[in-house]
């Protein structure tokens, strides 16, 4: 066999191990969950299936060789050879990735969740519903007394209720492996609860469907074990519900896939669908849904997500109507489902700014207060249980949605929110009237109107420079107040997620005013002057040996003053002083406009 039929072998066997490379790269990224972040799983398939062709080239080659020396060369032998040592290698690698990796046990297609009671002792007599911090569970996987792996599940605290004079609360947890042996550990806070090692291993059988017994629990003849924590538990598909609810004649069921934690929520969020019923009736078209918010009142009603599209789908109002289910549609509105407050209450707009409930779950919370809603195209207003279609303007004026709707006309017609207009930075007070669906503007009067950020307006910044007048028609028009007296300009401090002072910012301004607080810091607040760095774009004012930069950020029109190490204490000291001295007004005219 001569060297161009080396070649030929060598050719295919490349071909041959590219491609059982790219198959094992490709089933590699399932069973390890590769991320396909910026391409991340893509370049892993492709650069294994390339190492695999080079590697069956190499193969292919040697064999060829190999072959053509011995006493009965001949192509089809060399390339016979040379596949199935590429094969057999395939094999030898794809077996021990297979078992090593963690691949969920599946039952009917679908991936499994251990659903479980947690009860507690008989001498528990606290409430534990008042227990503070985040309510979560881990199911984990653990090989010789040591934990490999864990993963994040629910523990429904406020679920908790009294059974046979002991508390009880449920959870779940996904199963993410068949291997090691399994720990369920149930936490509030930073105190674990319990933890049990659940008698289940390997894939789930039939028998792990139903709910097991209380444990741990005595052998049989042996002495009562000590008060404590008892666990059950029970295999679900990730279809079937893990949480049951009942608002009035309503029941929704949750099932969840995926369990994550929500920043600044004591529940664990998860990737949930929702199957709602009357009167025990499944509701029809509504078995799928992303989102349910609940609306307490003395008529039970639900809003809920038709589960068509996080983008495109719709929401409907469920009200029990003396016994007869009403169904209202409200129009579009997106996952997640965020209800806005329509108030002219400074507090309670605040409160709603921030009051979005734990995304995965039975939405208790944002229509605690009765009042009117914003969901994207309509008004839903819980007092009466009616729905008002809404629609912002898209010219010549951009609502800017992310801020709310800022203020409510006494006569609860219209609605204010801020905008700009043409893609410019001037901003505006924009008012719809969403009953006769109008809009119309004001422009912000930056020199006399004054804030560091849109996010800082809010109703009584409105209601300070704005005023509604009825009109002849008796309909509330919002106009601006002449009257009012400038407020000071005000130095915003940034705050870092664990509550320290960065830095803080002064807009809308630009050098004349940095050049002016710079002497403020070195002539009434102790800095010291020192050299500029980054070719001048930061001024330096040493505060006892600490730096303090001041910088022009053209981009954002605004002068910030900061530090690369925070110190909470000397930045409040700062926001103080320059605050003290830009109440005096003499620093207004460096305000640029």
């Amino acid at each position: 066999m001569n060297w161009f039929a080396s070649f030929g072998v060598a050719a295919l066997t490349a071909v041959v191990g590219l491609v059982v490379s790219g198959v094992i790269a490709n089933f590699c990224v399932s069973w390890y969950r590769i991320s396909s972040f910026e391409g991340g799983s893509g370049y892993f398939v492709v650069g294994l299936a390339l190492v695999g062709g080079f590697a069956g080239f190499v193969i292919g080659m040697i064999a060829a060789r190999y072959i053509a020396a011995s006493a009965t060369p001949g192509f089809w032998r060399a390339l016979g050879t040379s596949i199935g040592v590429v094969l057999a290698l395939g094999i030898l690698i794809a077996l021990p990735a297979r078992i090593l990796a963690d691949v969920p046990p599946q039952i009917d297609g679908e991936t499994l969740l251990v659903a479980f009671e947690l009860k507690w002792p008989e001498s528990q007599s606290t409430d534990p519903r008042t227990m503070s911090g985040l309510r979560e569970s881990y199911l984990r996987s653990s090989s010789g007394r040591v934990v490999r792996k864990s993963e994040r599940g629910a523990f429904f605290l406020e679920d908790a209720q009294q059974v046979d004079g002991r508390w009880v609360a449920a959870g779940g947890a996904r199963i993410f492996t068949n291997r090691g042996e399994r720990v369920l550990d149930v936490r509030v806070g930073d105190s674990t609860l319990a933890g049990f090692i659940l008698p289940m291993k390997g894939s789930p059988g039939p028998s792990h469907r139903e709910w097991s017994e209380w444990f741990p629990r005595p052998r049989d003849g042996a002495p009562a074990l000590p008060d404590g924590f008892r666990l059950r538990f029970k295999v679900i598909k990730a279809s079937e519900p893990l949480r049951v609810q009942q608002v009035g004649p309503f029941e929704v069921k949750t099932a969840a896939g995926y369990f994550y934690e929500a920043m600044g929520n004591t529940r664990v969020a998860a990737y949930s669908t929702f199957m709602v019923s009357y009167r025990g009736a499944p509701v029809e078209g509504l078995q799928e849904s992303q989102w349910v918010g609940a609306i307490p009142g003395e008529r039970a009603a639900l809003v809920v997500h038709d589960g068509e599209s996080t983008q495109t789908g719709n929401c409907e109002l469920l009200v029990d109507d003396g016994g007869t289910l009403k169904r209202t549609p409200t129009g579009r509105c997106m996952v997640p489902v965020t209800p806005k407050v329509l108030t002219s209450d400074p507090a309670a707009y605040a409160a709603s700014q921030g009051a979005n409930a734990t995304r995965g779950w039975l939405d208790l919370v944002s229509f605690q207060a009765p009042a009117m809603y914003r969901i994207d195209d309509a008004v839903i207003d819980t007092r009466t249980l009616t729905v008002t279609p809404f629609e912002l303007p898209t010219e010549p004026w951009f609502p800017q949605s992310s801020f709310g709707l800022l203020d409510v006309s006494p006569d609860e017609r219209s609605v204010a929110w801020f905008a700009y207009r043409n893609g410019d930075q001037d901003g505006y007070i924009g008012v719809t009237d969403f009953h006769a669906n109008h809009s119309y503007a004001h422009e912000i009067d930056r020199s006399r109107m004054r804030y560091n950020e849109p996010k800082d307006i809010d109703p009584a910044w409105v209601r300070y420079h704005f005023k509604w007048v009825k009109g002849a028609e008796g309909v509330d028009s919002l106009v601006p107040r002449t009257d009012f007296i400038p407020k000071p300009y005000v130095a915003q401090l940034e705050v870092t997620r664990e509550g320290s002072y960065t830095g803080l910012y002064l807009r809308p301004a630009g050098e004349p005013l940095r050049a002016a607080i710079t002497d403020l810091l070195t002539t009434e607040l102790g800095g010291t002057r020192a050299p500029d760095q980054t070719d001048g774009y930061q001024q330096v004012v040493l505060f006892d040996g600490k730096e303090v930069q001041l910088a022009v950020v053209e981009s954002g029109g605004f002068v910030s003053v900061s530090m690369y190490r925070a110190d909470s204490a000397l930045m409040q000291r700062i926001a103080d002083g320059v605050n003290r001295a830009l109440a005096t007004g003499r620093y207004d005219s460096l305000f640029r406009q």
